[in-house]
């Protein structure tokens, strides 16, 4: 007996005269899974938590997708671009942040663990989200390793860009006096500090 998949088309998003370009994405994606028969049994209960996650990790990545090709990471799914337009929304433009990058891949790792993705059906489907999450994977240890970098090389341009009042507490007082008897013995006025 073979059993008949077919996507659960409950979304409010179909409803809406004017669609936004969140909702296009959104019901193209769906239209994504049903020309490849990625399908939900009827009243699946994962369906619609599984396909809203994707919709809004792909809208996250949408305006990232160059910074991710400059990283030599591939992103499936590549039709999905120029959905989220800042410039239109006059907001500024968007940066990749560590924390958001690492709250949208446990959200899509969240959903991998659903048991659809079990389904012999999809199994090609799960290939494309698991190289997804793989490639943000990557995103955010680049992220954190430069975040880090950058956070050590700040320590250290702060341990050389001593004021002079700071002077006395980072150099020992034995060492100053040293330095000013030899300055004295040489009839100088000025010298380099001799440890």
């Amino acid at each position: 007996m073979k059993v008949v998949l077919k996507v659960v088309l409950t979304f409010e998003f179909f409803r809406h005269e004017k669609l936004t370009k969140k909702m296009i994405l959104h019901n193209e994606f769906i239209q994504l899974m049903d020309d490849h028969d990625w399908k939900f049994v009827p009243n699946d209960k994962n369906a619609d938590c599984i396909v809203t996650t994707l919709v809004n990790v792909l809208w996250y990545l949408d305006p990232h997708r160059a910074r991710f090709k400059e990283r030599s990471i591939s992103l499936p799914f590549p039709q999905f671009h120029d959905y989220y337009d800042w410039k239109v929304q006059k907001k500024g433009k968007p940066v990749i942040k560590s924390p958001e990058l690492k709250e949208q891949i446990d959200k899509l790792s969240s959903i991998l663990m659903k048991p659809w993705w079990n389904n012999d059906h999809v199994q090609t489907f799960k290939a494309k989200v698991d190289l997804m999450l793989e490639g943000m994977a990557k995103y955010h240890k680049y992220l954190n390793r430069n975040n880090e970098s950058n956070m050590q090389r700040q320590q250290n341009e702060g341990m050389y860009n001593v004021h002079a009042s700071e002077v006395g507490s980072l150099v020992n007082p034995s060492v100053l006096d040293h330095n000013n008897a030899q300055q004295k013995a040489l009839g100088r006025g000025w010298g380099f500090l001799l440890f």
